[in-house]
């Protein structure tokens, strides 16, 4: 999704192919964001300065990533919403030397907000100028930055938006002087994804109508 001096920023889609979306099932198909170790075995998404033509643009997710200039040298912040607009997930990873660094080795206030990296106090996302809902609507009319300033130094902000289950996204980057870059996102379809991606996204649909979308 993302990348710079702070590492790279991962999403990730999960799907369990061989269980039935039921309330309380502990394998659903999952959608998340968040930095993690370089991969050099990833495909890089295409990027356009154009929307791609002839594609669906039923909104999947929204994403945030904000990345702050802190110990240990960078402190990256990945927030996915929900269809809704409601927050579904933070994660809170360090980064250093280009690379990712686990939050277990964060230290003062960020160490102390989260656990196994996953942000859960609302003091922790004012510190970090989250807000709780975000309205999807609004900001597809807009595009203006939904983001608290905060007192920390930013580096950037981008806000994700991710059409029809992952195939592409609208990435708004916000730059700390201002500036807003738009650039689209699209990824290769292989032939193992054009058989595996109709089930797995006809899992979401399931998992969706029953109500599954749990916040962590």
């Amino acid at each position: 999704m993302l990348r710079g001096a702070f590492g790279e920023v991962f999403a990730t889609k999960k799907c369990f192919y061989n269980v039935q979306a039921v309330h309380g099932e502990q394998w659903t198909n999952h959608f998340d964001v968040q930095s993690y170790s370089n991969q050099p075995g990833f495909e890089p998404a295409s990027v356009h300065a154009q929307k791609p033509t002839d594609v669906a643009d039923t909104v999947f997710y929204l994403s945030v990533i904000r990345v702050f200039r802190a110990a240990p040298e960078y402190v990256v912040i990945s927030a996915v919403y929900a269809q809704n607009g409601g927050l579904r997930s933070v994660d809170i990873n360090g980064s250093k030397d280009g690379d990712w660094i686990h939050s277990n080795y964060l230290t003062g206030s960020d160490s102390d907000a989260v656990t196994f990296g996953r942000a859960r106090a609302p003091a922790t996302l004012r510190h970090y100028g989250l807000p709780q809902q975000i309205d999807i609507q609004q900001y597809r009319r807009k595009f203006a930055s939904p983001l608290a300033k905060t007192a920390l130094e930013s580096v950037t902000d981008a806000v994700n938006l991710h059409f029809n289950f992952g195939e592409w996204a609208r990435q708004d980057e916000f730059g700390p002087n201002g500036s807003h870059q738009t650039r689209y996102l699209t990824y290769v379809q292989t032939a193992e994804d054009r058989v595996l991606e109709p089930l797995c996204n006809q899992e979401f649909v399931d998992e969706f109508k029953i109500g599954i979308d749990p916040p962590y």
